[in-house]
């Protein structure tokens, strides 16, 4: 069937690690288990129906005769009574295996939930800073939640499916020992259905399911927008305008999943009408046609039970179909960039270990740069400049020129088109790990999580292994340690979500400080004062240059007055990088 043709399953097969792999398999032993269990429930009531039915089977049948000489009994009543208890112990360890088989099959699909979501936030951490560039946070986190649960979604369906599937196909091989001509109309009946369900829903089932995609993108994109801005958005009573915007992408998201609910429930009355309506109305054929009713009651006793268990396993076996269906878009996500990891493991391993770089000019030679989107433009061209160590170097220019372009493949998180940047020889961009450890970034914009100043200074460290004297050491450096001991908690105290409990002036003396925390050799500051007043920008300016011949320093400025005491200057503009000194940019301003 084509919803879960070769296609489908291979994707899942190459999603799956060796170690899910293997769980799968084992437990689609124990689904085959589950199923001859549920087949054994089933078929254990037609001899007890057979022998209350007809008291003189023990005499007339040699199979019940062998077991009630065998069981040494002295009475019918006796024979019932163990035969009722038999069926009670089948049905007892039946539930139980079946208890057993839910609480394994929850595990494998929760714990893989977290190995998935871990796996693809792995994938998206480790992709180059232009993949962030291109992909919004909302689009990666509906990849990581949304997508992974529908991809768990469609396993367990996968799971269930063979279950009931295993339990359909077996219990229809024991009615057809009971009753063929009736079972195998029945049968017809229901296959038919399925394939005429899969054949009329599937298309708008997988619709439903990409907008559902796009739709949750849109409702996360909006609610982190409106917070993200919540005081200028306050500030300007703009709080109608982003609620409509979420309402709106919950309108149409509500809109296709209940599309897909109503979808997935159609077929199951139509299908019980078909089965009752068939099942009755072979009975009352055979009764016409003057089938023995002593003999036919039991096997309809048993048709009928298999009924009770066979036509919710129809229902299922349709709703699961329906949910791959609906889920195909987010397991071809999640199968996409999984394979881009594996793509991008290949590259580390033939990169192989990187190379030491030891500390001193930094040598750029020949560097081109343009985003693949617009390769006509050219951010960079053939730029060639050298950053003395333990030197100021200012990186001016107007406002789209290149500056942060350049520092960040300086810094190893863009790869250029071409050309090198390279120190003692080594060239960084292939080395960007053991690079890092000698640079501290200072931004515009400082992220701050919403924890304590200690961890927001040793950021991404674990909290037992964070030095204290470190920490003072860089909050000293970035002249805000005074303001730390004022605090009632000290390095402890918390700063809120983004650093709201403390000013703007503080936050990027955090910033410095963090950038410090591991006495890098290498400071880069991307316009980190630009948002400041005059009189902050000076007290952080001043924490900056103290550091003025121990650390070669990158300072990327529009105001001239941050650049004052810089040793070199680099003008980019259109693409090109010139030197040029503090006296020539005064006369240009």
């Amino acid at each position: 069937m084509d919803v879960i043709g070769d296609n489908m399953i291979k994707k899942v097969y190459r999603i799956l690690d060796a170690h899910q792999k293997s769980r799968m398999f084992i437990l689609l032993v124990l689904i085959l288990g589950g199923a001859l269990f549920e087949t054994l429930g089933v078929s254990a009531i037609l001899p007890l129906v057979s022998a209350v039915t007809d008291p003189t089977i023990i005499e007339t049948d040699k199979k019940y005769k062998y077991v009630y000489d065998l069981l040494g009994l002295s009475s019918y009543k006796s024979f019932i009574l163990f035969m009722a208890l038999g069926l009670v112990a089948v049905y007892v360890v039946k539930n139980v295996y079946l208890i057993l088989l839910n609480i394994a099959q929850n595990h494998f699909v929760t714990n893989n939930q977290r190995r998935l979501s871990v796996r693809l936030m792995k994938c998206y951490m480790r992709q180059n800073y232009l993949f962030h560039v291109e992909h919004n946070i909302a689009e990666l986190q509906r990849n990581v939640e949304t997508d992974v649960n529908s991809f768990i979604i469609v396993i367990t369906n996968i799971l269930q499916l063979a279950t009931e599937t295993l339990v359909c196909i077996m219990l229809t091989v024991f009615l057809m020992v009971t009753d063929f001509y009736t079972t195998f109309l029945l049968v017809l009946l229901m296959a038919a259905f399925l394939l005429l369900f899969v054949k009329v829903f599937r298309r708008r089932l997988r619709v439903l399911g990409e907008e559902t995609r796009i739709y949750s993108q849109d409702k996360t994109k909006y609610f982190l927008e409106s917070f993200g801005g919540i005081k200028e958005i306050k500030a300007s009573s703009k709080e109608s305008y982003f609620i409509d915007k979420y309402d709106g992408a919950h309108k149409d998201f509500a809109r296709a999943a209940q599309g897909q609910m109503l979808y997935t429930y159609i077929p199951k009355p139509l299908m019980e009408s078909l089965c009752i309506s068939g099942l009755l109305l072979f009975m009352a054929i055979r009764i016409v046609m003057g089938a023995d009713v002593d003999k036919f009651i039991p096997v309809m006793s048993v048709f009928a039970i298999a009924a009770i268990r066979m036509l919710p396993s129809f229902n299922r076996i349709s709703g699961y179909l329906g949910a791959l269906m609906f889920n195909k878009a987010s397991l071809d996500a999640v199968y996409k960039d999984l394979n881009e990891m594996k793509e991008l493991d290949k590259n580390i391993n033939i990169t192989g270990s990187e190379k030491e770089v030891e500390t001193g000019d930094v040598l750029v030679r020949n560097l081109s740069f343009y985003y693949p989107a617009k390769p006509e433009k050219k951010i960079l061209d053939n730029v060639n400049l050298d950053i003395p160590y333990n030197k100021a170097i200012a990186f001016i220019g107007p406002s789209g020129a290149g500056k942060t372009t350049l520092a960040d493949i300086i810094m190893g998180i863009l790869k250029p088109v071409s050309g090198t940047v390279s120190v003692n020889d080594v060239d960084v961009i292939d080395n960007t790990s053991a690079w890092h450890k000698h640079i501290g970034y200072i931004p515009q914009s400082i992220f701050l999580t919403d924890d304590t100043i200690r961890a927001n200074v040793a950021f991404g460290i674990p909290e037992d292994q964070i030095d204290d004297e470190m920490v003072w050491r860089a909050l000293e450096e970035a002249q805000i340690a005074d303001f730390v001991r004022s605090q009632e908690d000290g390095i402890n105290s918390n700063i809120g979500d983004r650093g709201v409990k403390i000013s703007g002036g503080q936050r990027q003396r955090l910033g410095i400080a963090r950038a410090l925390y591991s006495n890098p050799e290498y400071i880069i500051l991307d316009e980190a004062t630009s948002a400041l007043d005059n009189d902050t920008e000076k007290a952080v300016m001043d924490a900056i240059y103290n550091l003025s011949g121990k650390k070669t320093m990158i300072i990327i400025a529009h105001r001239l007055s941050t650049i004052s005491k810089c040793d070199v200057i680099y003008e980019v503009n259109n693409g090109n990088v010139t030197q040029t000194n503090y006296e020539d940019v005064i006369k240009k301003s």
